[in-house]
């Protein structure tokens, strides 16, 4: 695997953490609204009076709709500026919240099978040492537990060269948000590495500078098959009506996925990673 290394990616999410709550508080980022987290939510089910980790947890988001369902929540980050933030709204509407600064890939403090669920809301392709994340959330799993987390599509998911978009939907000549979407372009699929782009605060003229790993679909898989798990469910998430209502661009996901939501489960029977190498997918 080709690794693009850029030194310092958690320092630049300290450097964005400010515009990154107000991206999600704000109701900017319109996917995560009208789409993915409605799909991870469904994938996660009632999590009522269950032990759920919230991995990569960011500034809380999800944390805090977590613990409103009923779960008793601890949500970990690697990144101090957005685990300040979470713990900020905790302090001023408290839901019960356990918040601390770890590392996915060594969740060093966490005893092994602790929890029911593993969440991982579109944090995953931001962990360079994602194998040692899912490995983390194997080990602090219940036997039974289930980890469920949400990706861009690795199949779809845009990759830059020199600064220029090499996979993506070509468009007309008008431009037309949802409604002049030609096609999807797909290149430079095995090509992985972080790469950078840009998010725009809806309604506003700012915007910042984000980075993420591009990962292939085979590297997820084989990875949690190496951790013991078990495939359950895959969800390729549409768009909401209301979210289409309200932004058109959104209708170009019903022809082509922007992400996928995985469901896996840990045997009861735990074995190790080597022994494990039976059927992938799970027949319940």
């Amino acid at each position: 695997m080709t690794r693009t290394r850029e030194p310092g990616n958690i320092r630049h999410w300290e450097t964005i953490a400010d515009a990154w709550a107000q991206f999600v508080r704000t109701g900017s980022d319109v996917y995560r609204e009208y789409m993915n987290s409605p799909a991870m939510l469904r994938a996660l089910g009632s999590v009522r009076g269950l032990e759920v980790l919230d991995l990569g947890c960011g500034e809380g988001y999800h944390s805090r709709i977590l613990a409103r369902r009923g779960a008793r929540v601890t949500a970990v980050d690697a990144t101090a500026g957005m685990i300040a933030r979470a713990q900020e709204e905790e302090r001023h509407r408290p839901l019960g919240i356990r918040y601390r600064i770890a590392d996915a890939a060594h969740l060093q403090g966490i005893r092994s099978r602790t929890f029911d669920v593993v969440a991982c809301f579109m944090a995953l392709m931001d962990i360079e040492d994602y194998r040692g994340a899912i490995r983390e959330a194997a080990r602090v799993l219940r036997p039974g537990g289930r980890f469920v987390f949400s990706v861009p599509h690795p199949c779809f998911d845009t990759v830059f060269r020199r600064g220029r978009m090499v996979s993506g939907w070509v468009h007309g000549r008008n431009r037309s948000p949802g409604r002049d979407a030609l096609y999807f372009r797909v290149d430079d699929y095995f090509r992985t590495g972080l790469f950078a782009f840009r998010w725009s605060l809806r309604g506003t003229t700012s915007s910042f500078r984000n980075v993420g790993w591009h990962l292939t679909l085979s590297d997820y898989v084989n990875a949690l098959a190496d951790a013991g798990f078990l495939l359950r469910r895959l969800d390729e998430p549409r768009p909401t009506a209301l979210g289409v209502k309200a932004f058109p661009g959104l209708a170009k996901v019903n022809r082509v996925p922007q992400s996928i939501v995985v469901e896996a489960v840990l045997p009861q029977a735990r074995r190790s990673a080597r022994a494990a190498r039976g059927p992938l997918i799970s027949k319940s």
